[in-house]
């Protein structure tokens, strides 16, 4: 497990440089690939995180993570790092809509990063 020291917000509640950088660089791995979504909920405000179990367009059932900026710069900010991240991004970007709102499809990016990783609400 890797231990990360670093401030993840500033004095007023804004995603520090450092940890924005940290989502946008971050090495996945069987280890961390959790320890990944526990920062970005750590760094996320005012609501709008979530996670939800949808549908997707062949009738599978996968772990889906939503994401609503609310028009908060932090948070939108964080998106953009979020897209920085090629890896994260290509792999679990599931689809977006116009005013900040954005899901991610979990199942399909733990089980590429965990052999074990099963989905028991799916």
């Amino acid at each position: 497990m890797i231990k990360i020291e670093i401030e993840y917000v500033d004095d007023d509640g804004y995603p520090t440089d450092e940890a924005l950088e940290l989502l946008s660089s971050w090495k996945f791995d069987n280890e961390n690939v959790y320890q990944f979504i526990t920062l970005l909920e750590t760094l996320w405000k005012y609501g709008g995180f979530y996670i939800s179990i949808e549908t997707n367009e062949d009738g599978k059932s996968f772990k889906c993570l939503n994401l609503h900026t609310y028009g908060w710069s932090g948070n939108e900010d964080i998106i953009e790092y979020l897209r920085g991240n090629a890896m994260f991004w290509s792999m679990a970007w599931y689809t977006s809509k116009r005013g900040g709102h954005y899901k991610f499809d979990l199942s399909r990016f733990y089980m590429a990063f965990d052999p074990e990783y099963k989905d028991e609400n799916v």
